[in-house]
């Protein structure tokens, strides 16, 4: 049985709220320890989902401020189907 490490759960998770509350760009996720609660997890697990989502270019983040969606990229919003590009035209333009 393969495990998945508790940072990637969170990921995943975090993934799976923007997708969910179809956060735009430019959207504002919530507070690390709003999304720890949400996620049961620690914010130290939710920093490092972070870390990750932000090396794949999927947020960005402004330490002590912020932490936004950002705009995918037009490879990903072209292979996205039908029914999911509403969500992400503004790529497609």
């Amino acid at each position: 049985m393969v495990r998945i490490k508790l940072h990637e759960q969170a990921r995943q998770g975090i993934e799976r709220l923007i997708k969910e509350r179809a956060l735009t760009p430019g959207c504002k996720l919530p507070s690390e320890s709003n999304l720890a609660s949400e996620l049961y997890v620690s914010r130290g697990t939710i920093r490092n989902a972070l870390n990750l989502l932000e090396q794949e270019g999927k947020i960005e983040r402004t330490p002590g401020r912020w932490t936004i969606v950002r705009r995918p990229h037009v490879a990903y919003c072209r292979s996205i189907s039908i029914r999911n590009r509403e969500v992400f035209r503004f790529c497609l333009s």
